[in-house]
């Protein structure tokens, strides 16, 4: 019986390797060390994954195994709130014609698609999933290598209209409009929907972060935010925490949440 591939590490090239279909294949650059052997274990997964869901022996990769196969890859390339947006609507694309051979994939599915969901009423929402599916398949063409091209390459959707930015007189109208007393021992909705809004207004956080944010992550000191896990981490070759920078009134916002607990 043929040993299964295992990961091994080339001292001499500085990355975890494997014999693949009878070549020798990178896995992961990095260190011989636990953590670096447990990603290249987990890319080796995903080889394995995508070798069964379209095998070699002359038959056709379906639209269904494409997505499947991007979605196992991006578990570990992509943070957990934009892989649960991505599978949203490659699910949904999957659904309606994951039955397709991908050699059988037109344009027109892509656009026919777009018509059964006129929930989709904003340009920016039809944009959007026009670009998870031609992602996905843009990455079975260039980096899993699964097929020889994208069927549905040169389909897009106009972007909406610009959005202007909110003025300052309408911001003080909403927060006016949500005026409400605050309790001494425990802000009620409306004064904590307050709170989380004039964080955002002076730090310019997304409003995950604000949902998050945990005392630690806050150094008073330096008047700043240091957030470790964020949400374009993954993309960096470089792993970089991202820096918030607090003004005075953002500062004395978080002074008196802390204070009054």
């Amino acid at each position: 019986m043929a040993r299964s591939a295992k990961p091994w590490f080339n001292r001499e090239r500085g990355c975890w390797m494997v014999w693949w279909n009878g070549r020798k294949l990178r896995l992961v650059n990095g260190k011989n060390d636990k953590a670096t052997e447990k990603l290249a274990v987990e890319k080796l997964t995903d080889l394995r994954y995508e070798a069964r869901h379209n095998p070699q022996d002359g038959s056709q990769a379906t639209v269904a195994s494409i997505i499947e196969a991007y979605l196992a890859s991006a578990t570990h390339r992509l943070a957990q709130s934009t892989q649960d947006t991505h599978f949203t609507y490659l699910q949904c694309f999957a659904e309606a014609h994951g039955f397709r051979e991908v050699s059988d994939a037109t344009v027109v599915h892509l656009e026919e698609w777009l018509v059964e969901h006129p929930e989709w009423a904003s340009d920016w929402t039809k944009n959007f999933a026009v670009r998870q599916v031609q992602t996905a398949f843009n990455w079975a063409v260039e980096k899993a290598k699964l097929i020889e091209k994208n069927p549905f390459k040169g389909f897009t959707h106009p972007v909406g209209a610009p959005r202007r930015d909110m003025t300052a007189d309408e911001f003080r109208s909403i927060l006016r409009a949500m005026n409400s007393r605050v309790h001494r021992k425990r802000p009620t909705p409306s004064a904590r929907c307050r709170q989380v809004l004039v964080f955002l207004w002076h730090t310019g956080a997304r409003p995950c972060e604000a949902t998050r944010l945990k005392w630690s992550d806050i150094d008073w000191e330096n008047r700043i935010i240091v957030l470790q896990h964020h949400k374009t981490a993954r993309m960096q070759r470089v792993r970089k925490p991202r820096v918030i920078e607090l003004d005075e009134p953002a500062m004395r916002l978080l002074r008196w949440i802390e204070r009054l607990g």
